[in-house]
């Protein structure tokens, strides 16, 4: 099965060249599409430059442009699948997400 690996979000062109023309960083703008969205972003990162840059999502806008060519990337994958990662823990066949 194609799990999408590969180019990541925060280096797919289409994300790239949003970042550019905002002048921010990809991760400012994948976390402003999901701001926008009315989604609960939790951002993580050990990094205090990245932790200061990660407030910054609140001063600038995405047209709808933007947001449609952002949701456009969506591949239908959860890169947080617990049947993924608890596999070996004990329990069979992991901990499905799905049922």
């Amino acid at each position: 099965m194609d799990r999408g690996e590969g180019v990541g979000v925060l280096n797919n062109p289409v994300v790239q060249a949003i970042a550019r023309e905002h002048s921010r960083t990809p991760a400012q703008v994948c976390l402003r599409w999901a701001v926008q969205r009315g989604y609960t972003a939790i951002p993580k990162s050990t990094h205090e430059s990245r932790l200061q840059e990660n407030l910054h999502v609140f001063d600038f806008t995405l047209s709808a442009e933007d947001m449609v060519k952002i949701s456009g990337l969506n591949r239908h994958l959860r890169y947080n699948d617990p049947g993924e990662f608890c596999k070996g823990m004990g329990l069979p066949n992991g901990y499905p997400i799905y049922a």
